[in-house]
Parts: structure tokens; C-alpha cells; sequence
């Protein structure tokens, strides 16, 4: 039998503690719900190569890179593909 569970939760606004972290597993369960649904569409097209288009900067970086390492541990050929709009911002500061 799949187990149920309900969430209860505050969104924000308005913004407070029981608010944001409403928003916080809000987030992490869209999450894994986007590893498991890589995961399953993998076992079913058993791809040769998988194309990722990660961001460079922010949270998204982070979700991303977690989403490349799934991947890799899944043994799946990975192509990182960076855009040139944040580096090309950025690219004359160094």
C-alpha cells in the first residue's frame, strides 16, 4: 500500500518562520519529485548520453549540480552545457 502524507503548510507571504519553512519542504519535495522522475525516465529510454543545461550562479546552481552528481552516480554520460550570458558578464573581472 503507497503510504499518504499530507502537508500542511504555511507559504509565504506573509513571511515568517512557519511561512518560509512551508516554502522550504514545499521546495525540497518538488525536488525529489524531479530526481525520481529522471531517475524513472532514465530506466525507461535508457538514454546514451544525457544533455544538461545548468546555471552558473544562485540556488540553481546548487540544484543542478545535485541533479549532474544523480546522474553520474546512476553511471549516465553527462554533457555540461554553460551558456555565455554569466560569463560573459563577469569575464573582464578577473
Amino acid at each position: 500500500m503507497k503510504p499518504t502524507i499530507l502537508f500542511i503548510l504555511h507559504l509565504p507571504p506573509p513571511v515568517h518562520g512557519a511561512a518560509m519553512m512551508g516554502e522550504y519542504i514545499y521546495k525540497l519535495w518538488k525536488f525529489i519529485k524531479l530526481l525520481s522522475k529522471i531517475i524513472k525516465t532514465i530506466c525507461i529510454i535508457h538514454p546514451q548520453l544525457v544533455y544538461v543545461t545548468p546555471n552558473s550562479c544562485g540556488g540553481a546552481f546548487y540544484k543542478d549540480f545535485v541533479v549532474v552528481q544523480l546522474l553520474k552516480i546512476i553511471r549516465q554520460k553527462v554533457v555540461v552545457h554553460y551558456h555565455n550570458k554569466g560569463v560573459a558578464i563577469h569575464q573582464n573581472q578577473f
